[in-house]
């Protein structure tokens, strides 16, 4: 088995409450609200206080499966540590590193510019090339991102290389987003639409897009791999509040944590881990101290959906979960 299914009951039994109101804190945050200026999230702060409580000052640390719930029992974050398995890592750590499937560093996402993305002081060098790869079947153009502008195959997905690496990353991706159809059916159902509406699109209109998708075997729209990198406190844009961003670890490491600030809680993120949740919603960063660690973050983009004319789904809650596990014959 290239997943493993922790038990969902018990996971079901860890349920961890948390006390912050996510509809008015979702509605607080401004359209393109980035996490990084400290005056706007003291004031964010203020307003919606941190959550989960810990120690004192030390916000608490998770390490064993389980689910956090927002009000109305919505599933805020689902954390599945060591619910890849090990043959999976085995097979996948060759095909996330950067030398087996470029011939350059030229995709490499630049870190020498100001954006805290691809700032050199976020990526650590290590025995696995250190950069940010981003894959997109579909994704608008930087400030062209309306449904009256037409999508295009990222540069990324556009090279032979990184059509190799998609195709060779097929099976964890369609794995995953099993995982999705589990834990948000109905996200599950609207990325499935879309990439059925985009199929079909690109057959009359883009060669290169239909390329591209033969492969493509997520929900998901968006897909980044990420080396031996750090972020800082921040939220992803992009995003709907209740939508789930999926991660999924690879590599060998280890003191690595995921910091959910809105939730004061911090993750255990070591290898195998699969963690579920809104990054426009909850303000996260990761630090990494030893080892080389990857990343696969997979996304999807509301204006490609928009575009697409694909409704948003509804958020996920605990009883709506439990009805689909309900259908699943063991």
């Amino acid at each position: 088995m290239f997943f493993h299914c922790v038990s969902l009951s018990t996971i079901f039994r860890i349920k961890v409450p948390s006390s912050v109101d996510l509809i008015r804190l979702s509605k607080g945050l401004s359209a393109m609200e980035s996490g990084t200026d400290l005056k706007r999230e003291a004031c964010l702060l203020e307003s919606h206080p941190l959550a989960i409580s810990g120690i004192g000052n030390v916000p608490a640390i998770l390490s064993d499966p389980c689910i956090i719930l927002g009000e109305g029992n919505s599933i805020t974050l689902w954390y599945l540590p060591g619910a890849l398995a090990k043959p999976i890592q085995v097979w996948a750590m060759p095909m996330l590193h950067a030398e087996f499937y470029l011939p350059s560093q030229s995709h490499i996402v630049s870190i020498t510019n100001q954006s805290w993305r691809t700032s050199e002081q976020y990526f650590r060098q290590g025995g696995t090339p250190s950069g940010c790869l981003e894959f997109s079947p579909a994704r608008h153009m930087q400030g062209h991102s309306t449904w009256k502008h037409t999508p295009s195959v990222s540069a990324g997905l556009s090279t032979s290389e990184g059509k190799d690496w998609a195709k060779n990353m097929c099976s964890p991706s369609a794995l995953l987003s099993g995982a999705l159809s589990i834990m948000h059916p109905p996200l599950y159902a609207a990325g499935l639409q879309a990439r059925e509406k985009l199929d079909a699109w690109s057959r009359e209109n883009s060669p290169a897009m239909q390329d591209a998708l033969e492969h493509w075997l997520t929900v998901y729209t968006n897909l980044s791999m990420m080396s031996n990198r750090q972020t800082p406190l921040h939220w992803d844009p992009q995003s709907q509040s209740d939508w789930y961003d999926l991660l999924a670890t690879v590599d060998k490491y280890d003191n690595c944590f995921l910091h959910i600030l809105t939730l004061r809680v911090q993750l255990e993120y070591r290898p195998r881990t699969v963690v579920a949740f809104s990054g426009r919603l909850l303000r996260h960063g990761v630090i990494e101290e030893g080892g080389d660690q990857c990343c696969l973050a997979y996304c999807m983009q509301d204006n490609i959906h928009n575009w697409l004319g694909v409704p948003r789904p509804d958020p996920m809650r605990f009883h709506k979960v439990w009805d689909e596990l309900a259908k699943i014959q063991v």
